[in-house]
């Protein structure tokens, strides 16, 4: 990786931000860290004085009442965007990742840190700067405006081995388990395997309405029943999704969603 690559890393915790300089240290060992910050004001004045080509960025800001967002904002109105972006966060709502990749943002690395996302991460920006990507933010203006114009939280970005992609929940007909992957079945017939486990998917979709775990191999969405079985605790989707068998125990939980009780 080139040495000409230049580093700012901006973590509110400052353990933390030692913690993250020494991983990149491990995962990209060429790359230049020019600068480190706890604030997101001072962030912004160590991108504007040295102009880096990557900036790990967290997500919220507790003590300064505001999150990245507030800063690119502010960078954008300046035309200082002049860079490549990675999120490191803890914060796993929706509404962050949606913007984050909204803002095309090279990767969203999930703490506790994984050494080989950090990693990936970076190549992905070798690979930019071999193809003569612009940054990620040059059109952020735009950006802005098209996010505003969607609704983010009906939203969610399912992570895989080397891309994420952010799908409509809608679209979400039913989620297999896959050992400690998990394999999504969208409404258009495509399925996007997944290296989040069927539980932590369970965890995500509780904030939606209508995704019930049918079984421990299984959640689907609810709004996308037609019929279903008593006696045979068989739940039937709408053509062409298919039918599946929930357990008994999940099979309570389903008919209390029907208003109705097991006989």
């Amino acid at each position: 990786m080139n040495s000409e690559i230049k580093v700012i890393i901006v973590e509110d915790v400052e353990s933390y931000l030692l913690t993250i300089e020494k991983l990149v240290s491990e995962v990209a060992p060429q790359v230049n860290i020019v600068g480190k910050s706890t604030t997101l004001a001072d962030a912004a004045l160590l991108i504007r004085k040295l102009k880096p080509n990557v900036v790990l960025l967290d997500i919220q800001f507790e003590m300064e009442g505001k999150t990245a967002f507030d800063m690119l904002n502010e960078l954008a109105a300046t035309d200082n965007l002049n860079f490549q972006l990675i999120f490191i966060t803890a914060h796993l709502e929706a509404r962050y990742y949606a913007q984050a990749f909204q803002l095309n943002a090279l990767h969203f690395v999930e703490k506790p840190i994984d050494k080989e996302k950090l990693k990936e991460a970076f190549q992905r920006v070798k690979i930019n700067i071999e193809a003569g990507t612009d940054p990620i933010i040059a059109q952020f203006g735009e950006i802005h405006k098209k996010m505003h114009a969607i609704d983010i939280n009906d939203r969610i970005v399912v992570e895989g081995n080397l891309y994420s992609e952010i799908i409509c929940v809608d679209e979400i007909s039913t989620i297999e388990a896959s050992g400690r992957y998990s394999t999504l079945c969208l409404t258009n017939g495509r399925k996007i395997v997944s290296c989040k486990n069927l539980g932590e998917y369970e965890k995500l979709l509780s904030s939606f309405n209508g995704f019930i775990r049918i079984h421990k191999n299984r959640i689907i969405n609810f709004n996308m029943v037609r019929r279903f079985s008593k006696k045979e605790r068989m739940i039937e989707l709408i053509e062409p999704l298919g039918k599946y068998y929930a357990s008994k125990d999940r099979f309570k939980d389903f008919l209390l969603l029907t208003n109705q009780n097991e006989k």
